[in-house]
């Protein structure tokens, strides 16, 4: 669930290597080694290899780009990778030999193309696509599964919707009633009848947020923190409502969103189910929420990502939805948020984030303007040059994506800050023009250590996707190949050569 918000500012998105974990929250590959940046760790958050623990108590709200301590906001730290002088790779991090070995940590930072593909492979590769694809070739090495799941759609015992109803929704709400069971069970019970389930669940997810969940002999079911924070995402999850139960989940989340006495993680889990739910009745709400002062700066952020997720994907956005993007816009520049001044450069950050899922391009002028001002910290830095990732490909005079290429590749030779850079990089390859393509190649060959990498791999799902659209050209494609692997042999660093490896296989 925490992954949500990396996919969702930094990981989202194909770019924000920022947004849901491996948690009962239907989370996924939360990314190599646990890595996390030094710093942005929360209690509940292990160093590998023990498991997880059970959250010991309020963290601080949902995991996000800049992580804060449970004492308050702060800004991540995303240390440089280790580099000599004559800019060769740095020494490996696993087992040393020798009388002078040196104690090593395996934790990644940003800089690290493992962490972005530790957070960005599910949405690349989309295994479960791949393995259930019904028409696969005799060429795919998938087609035995392909097969396999042909048969499973000609089976008179498949899954139907009244087996869905009649048994495995009672089997879910059966987990509810052992009042000591695990929260993680609890916990994924009520994200798969969040999924799954209908308005009749709204009161049983508002008692268990609360954590007020009753089983039919009337016992308390005691629900762990994943399990409250699993029900109120579980509101956003529900599909196909009416105006009633929309907007009872809305009053449901609007109340919860202000209440100082609810934990954070709830409180900003509550936004995000707005969003979800893309009840754009709560904007004004919302925005008036966005206004006040909080102790901890994920609401806000929860808020933002919120109202992100309310833009209909790939539609024009609504009168009202253009009004607030113009808020968003003039506040991502002016740092005054709803009438409060001077936000945190993490919010700062998630303004960026929801203008990039908005999608509207008039947006990059405000993403221009921070990468270029060195009034603005690096956090909102790297939230403006992924977010040109995101919205430039929008554009339809190709001139225009000739500058934002212009603008990126301004940033990437100015700014200092390795991760910005990286950022910067992985968005050329989402704009994807000709000139973008050659500074890519360009940055494979003759980038920093660190730069090469997410060059290479931007090369790699670039032709990735375009191969899957239809749209790549065959002798493009096998010139970025060729190219791909000359570049490799030059390589002796085993973790830069992975990357190499990889993005040819895309």
């Amino acid at each position: 669930m925490k992954r949500f918000f990396l996919t969702a500012v930094a990981l989202g998105l194909g770019l924000f290597v920022l947004a849901e974990d491996a948690y009962a929250h239907g989370g996924a590959f939360r990314g190599p080694n646990g890595g996390v940046p030094p710093g942005m760790r929360e209690p509940s958050d292990p160093e590998p290899p023990p498991p997880p623990p059970s959250d010991p108590g309020d963290p601080g709200g949902p995991t996000t780009p800049g992580e804060p301590d449970p004492s308050g906001p702060t800004t991540p730290t995303t240390p440089d990778t280790p580099r000599n002088k004559d800019n060769s790779p740095p020494p490996s991090l696993g087992p040393q030999t020798g009388p002078k070995k040196r104690p090593t940590s395996g934790t990644l930072s940003f800089d690290s193309w493992r962490f972005w593909w530790g957070y960005n492979n599910d949405a690349i590769l989309n295994l479960k696509e791949e393995i259930y694809k019904s028409t696969p070739t005799s060429s795919s090495g998938m087609r035995f599964a392909g097969a396999r799941d042909r048969e499973n759609k000609q089976n008179p015992q498949r899954l139907t919707k009244e087996k869905v109803t009649r048994e495995i929704i009672p089997a879910l709400e059966e987990r509810l009633q052992d009042p000591h069971d695990n929260e993680d069970v609890h916990g994924g019970a009520l994200v798969a009848l969040g999924k799954i389930g209908n308005s009749t669940h709204i009161p049983v997810f508002k008692a268990a947020m609360h954590d007020k969940l009753k089983n039919d002999k009337g016992e308390r079911v005691k629900l762990g923190y994943q399990a409250t924070e699993s029900a109120v995402l579980a509101l956003g999850l529900l599909q196909n409502l009416d105006e009633q139960s929309r907007k009872a989940v809305r009053e449901i989340c609007l109340e919860a969103i202000a209440d100082d006495g609810m934990r954070t993680r709830e409180r900003a889990w509550a936004a995000v189910s707005i969003g979800l739910q893309r009840d754009t009745e709560a904007l004004p709400e919302m925005w008036e929420l966005l206004g006040k002062k909080y102790k901890n700066d994920n609401i806000p952020a929860g808020i933002l990502v919120g109202i992100g997720l309310m833009a209909d994907d790939g539609k024009e956005l609504t009168p009202m939805m253009q009004e607030y993007r113009q808020k968003l816009a003039d506040a991502f520049l002016s740092r005054n948020l709803a009438g409060r001044k001077g936000v945190s450069e993490r919010e700062q950050a998630f303004i960026g984030y929801a203008l990039a899922k908005m999608g509207d391009p008039q947006s990059l002028e405000a993403m221009y303007r921070v990468m270029k001002r060195r009034r603005f910290g690096n956090i909102a830095k790297r939230s403006a040059a992924m977010a040109t990732g995101v919205l430039a490909p929008n554009l339809t005079d190709p001139s225009d994506k000739d500058k934002a290429v212009r603008k990126l590749k301004a940033f990437i030779g100015k700014t200092g800050d390795p991760t910005s850079i990286n950022f910067a990089t992985i968005s050329l390859s989402k704009i994807g023009t000709p000139e973008a393509i050659r500074l890519l190649l360009k940055y494979a060959d003759q980038g920093s250590y660190g730069q090469r990498p997410f060059a290479a791999l931007g090369l790699g799902t670039h032709v990735w996707y375009r191969t899957k659209a239809g749209t790549m050209n065959e002798d493009e494609r096998k010139d970025i190949v060729a190219k791909l692997a000359k570049l490799e042999g030059k390589l002796n660093d085993p973790d830069s050569k992975a990357a190499f490896m990889l993005a040819r296989g895309l």
